[in-house]
């Protein structure tokens, strides 16, 4: 009988420790290294951002669409965990737009948007906030 307990409490520390490494695995950062970029010369649109959400075909369950202002990195680290590693221009005009994936903990689909200038309701939209989450 001693034995058959000791193989359970060494099954049962595998399990314990399985979970604590995946667990541990999905809560770190996510790096937005190959991130899709998109230059537009001139004002971007609000109403062109909304489009860009709306060609993904989301899923109101899991999916959380975002936008945010990628140079406040500390930010982007904090509400979501994600690490920006490319280098912005401080004289430039920058919006990301982001889809959080809830199920799974990964961002599915992001764009660096680059632009002149940002229309008003872009700007409304963010406000003095660094993220914004869009329903």
């Amino acid at each position: 009988m001693s034995r058959m307990k000791t193989i359970f409490v060494g099954a049962l520390l595998i399990c314990i420790a399985l979970v604590s490494y995946s667990s541990r695995k999905r809560k770190g950062t996510i790096a937005l290294d190959n991130i899709e970029k998109k230059r537009i010369e001139g004002v971007l649109n609000f109403d062109n951002v909304i489009g860009w959400f709306k060609t993904l075909h989301l899923d109101q369950e899991t999916d959380t669409p975002f936008i945010a202002n990628p140079k406040d990195r500390d930010c982007l680290k904090e509400k979501m965990g994600v690490t920006l590693n490319i280098q912005l221009s401080s004289e430039k005009n920058y919006l990301l737009l982001g889809v959080y994936n809830s199920k799974d903990n990964i961002i599915t689909h992001s764009l660096l948007i680059e632009a002149d200038l940002f229309d008003g309701k872009t700007t409304e939209v963010l406000g003095n906030e660094a993220f914004v989450v869009l329903k």
